[in-house]
């Protein structure tokens, strides 16, 4: 092989080997974009559940402080009835 030729080969391989590199980080770019949009909305859902946990828990509390203010008047009615 002539050196123009060997010359042409190397510079086609070089090509060649920059476009596959070029593709591979374009590949893992996307691949690491679609990661951070997954992680963005498994922290959106998380944020949701979290909040929804709290209000329950605000309700839960409302609900208790009203049963343990109607249980403490049951308690004082009786008592004031007998006397």
């Amino acid at each position: 092989m002539s050196r123009r030729v060997w010359e042409a080969v190397e510079a086609k391989a070089r090509e060649t080997r920059m476009v596959e590199a070029k593709r591979r980080r374009e590949e893992e770019r996307g691949r690491r974009e679609t990661r951070r949009k997954q992680e963005e909305e498994n922290k959106k859902e998380k944020a949701l559940e979290v909040k929804k946990v709290a209000e329950e828990w605000e309700i839960w509390d409302k609900e208790e402080k009203v049963t343990r203010s109607e249980e403490k008047a049951k308690k004082l009615v009786p008592e004031q009835s007998h006397k």
